[in-house]
């Protein structure tokens, strides 16, 4: 997976959790900022330790955790600088299909 799932999940936690520090959340994720370089890729083991890591800490299911970071997934890929990307797909599901070809 892209390092940047992982500073989606990292931001999402973050988000969630106001009060926690940063220290704090890489100890608990069990993972630095060198390990969340956007266009590095890391071993899928790696980041579905990562996701039952968050998941444990928000007292959730993978599961459940990863349908929460979806919806998060949202707003956190407009706001970077894959922003681009997103606008040449469409704003609705149709155009997003037809724009694939």
């Amino acid at each position: 997976m892209y390092g940047m799932i992982h500073r989606a999940i990292y931001d999402f936690l973050a988000e969630q959790n106001e009060e926690i520090e940063e220290e704090e959340l890489q100890a608990v994720l069990q993972i630095s900022r060198d390990e969340m370089i956007s266009t590095h890729v890391y071993p899928d083991t790696h980041t579905l330790e990562l996701v039952a890591n968050a998941a444990g800490f928000m007292g959730m299911s993978s599961d459940e955790f990863m349908c929460q970071l979806g919806r998060f997934w949202l707003n956190f890929a407009e706001r970077s600088a894959y922003r681009h990307i997103l606008d040449f797909t469409g704003n609705d599901l149709v155009s997003f299909i037809e724009n694939l070809s």
